[in-house]
């Protein structure tokens, strides 16, 4: 911010999201701050990185705090819709859905927090608008299978991970989670320091070369692929976790079947044609969790 005036507008304006999040923006904030939001946000010097740099030192400060320093942090990234198909002279708005004239933009970020889930900061933010004159037409003229992940929206996982790095000092342990949309080679063979692990809920299934079970001296099957890699596993345990309530749903405790091995991942056919990094085998822990109490339960993750 230019003025400490500024400095001060956005800070009331941050509380006031704060502390009415479930609210609009203009109603949460109200008229005057409405006011002062569109001064802030219009000014030619304003940009999301700056906006950004007093949170993120704040971060920092407390990533250096004494409780914790040394322990493994977690850094969730995920993406989300911002809607402005109400908002239809907006410049630099693109497609989000299959409806040719929603507009909006992405937003791409990843939330460092504490062992036990405490929040300590966005570590790293992202947002694009898509092209509207390519609406509709990737699909026929582009093969996503051939295209070079630099030039594929799902190279945000990658800048992700670089950008949770040098948020990072190089010595801090951290595990970043991602959901199924994450579950892409690419992403998995990405070059990352060597305290730093990915989990990856999976969905391909992938061809193995080898199985190592974990904590059980007996051999297991060899599957075929790695969805069926963590199902040919031993059982390790079992472990009960509380579902919270959701719409139509009530809470409940699920039993979690819990089994693990090391798979050796093979790149796809076509990794080396679409431009792809590492070529070799990727070392990797499935693992899956079953809810025996339900016949539809199945997760399995991938962790390096």
């Amino acid at each position: 911010m230019w003025d400490g005036r500024c400095r001060r507008s956005l800070t009331r304006i941050c509380a006031a999201l704060a502390g009415q999040h479930g609210r609009s923006f203009s109603t949460a904030c109200g008229p005057a701050l409405r006011q002062a939001a569109h001064r802030l946000f219009a000014h030619p010097s304003t940009s999301v990185d700056g906006l950004l740099q007093g949170h993120q030192a704040q971060m920092r400060v407390r990533l250096r705090a004494e409780e914790t320093a040394g322990a493994p942090l977690l850094a969730a990234q995920d993406t989300t819709e911002v809607r402005y198909t109400s908002h239809p002279a907006t410049t630099g708005l693109g497609p989000i859905d299959g409806f040719a004239g929603s507009r909006g933009l992405f937003a791409h970020a990843a939330l460092l927090m504490t062992g036990q889930g405490v929040p300590l900061g966005v570590a790293w933010l992202h947002l694009w608008g898509r092209d509207p004159a390519a609406f509709g037409r990737a699909a026929r003229e582009r093969s996503r299978l051939t295209t070079a992940t630099a030039d594929k929206e799902s190279r945000k996982w990658r800048e992700g991970l670089a950008g949770i790095e040098a948020a990072l000092p190089p010595e801090q342990e951290v595990v970043i989670l991602a959901d199924r949309e994450a579950d892409g080679f690419d992403y998995l063979a990405a070059p990352r320091r060597a305290n730093t692990h990915l989990s990856v809920r999976a969905c391909q299934p992938r061809r193995v070369e080898s199985v190592a079970v974990l904590e059980s001296a007996a051999p297991a099957e060899t599957p075929t692929d790695l969805l069926t890699a963590g199902a040919a596993a031993p059982e390790l345990g079992r472990l009960p976790v509380r579902v919270p309530r959701q719409a139509g749903r009530p809470e409940r405790e699920a039993l979690l079947g819990l089994r693990a091995c090391r798979v050796r991942v093979l790149p796809p056919q076509d990794h080396r044609r679409r431009g792809g990094g590492a070529t070799t085998a990727l070392e990797v822990t499935v693992l899956e969790a079953r809810d025996w109490r339900r016949r539809r339960g199945r997760r399995r993750c991938i962790g390096c």
